[in-house]
Formats: C-alpha cells, structure tokens, sequence
C-alpha cells in the first residue's frame, strides 16, 4: 500500500486539500511494479508532502489529476517529482 507523509517545517501548498484527495484517487487503481516514490513540491519549491504509489498505473493517474487541476502539464513536472523506485 502506498505511504503518504508530510515533510516537519515545510509550508503546505495552497491546494494540498486537492492533492491529497487526488493521491488518494491515485491509490485506488490497480497495483503494479515497481513502486514509485514522489514529492510534492509547495508554492517555494520546497519538497513538503512525499508518497510512494504501486507502480506506473497510479503514477500516470496521479499525473493526470495533477494536469487536470493546472499543477503541470505534459511537458513540466509542476509540483511532482519522481524521486526514485523502489
């Protein structure tokens, strides 16, 4: 199951309501291999919420959520960022 975590200290975005419940949305397609570790950046930058997701199907959902409310696009990551797999 994917885990989902806030960074001590950092400010939250403005719309972290929306990207919390589209992580969530995100975690409720189906599992694969392997599983994905992200951060999500705030208004200044700064990585403030991480989140691993069971594979590619959740990350390429996520990403679309994301494009859907304007925080990136098809060519920018915007406020993603793909850490790394595990």
């Amino acid at each position: 199951m994917a885990k989902i975590g806030l960074v001590n200290g950092k400010a939250r975005h403005a719309k972290d309501a929306e990207i919390a419940c589209a992580i969530e949305a995100a975690r409720d397609r189906p599992p694969g291999q392997p599983r994905v570790f992200m951060g999500v950046l705030n208004e200044y930058g700064e990585l403030y919420r991480y989140l691993t997701l069971a594979g590619p199907s959740q990350e390429r959902y996520l990403q679309s959520l994301m494009r859907d409310m304007g925080l990136c696009n098809e060519w920018e990551a915007g406020v993603l960022r793909r850490l790394g797999t595990l």
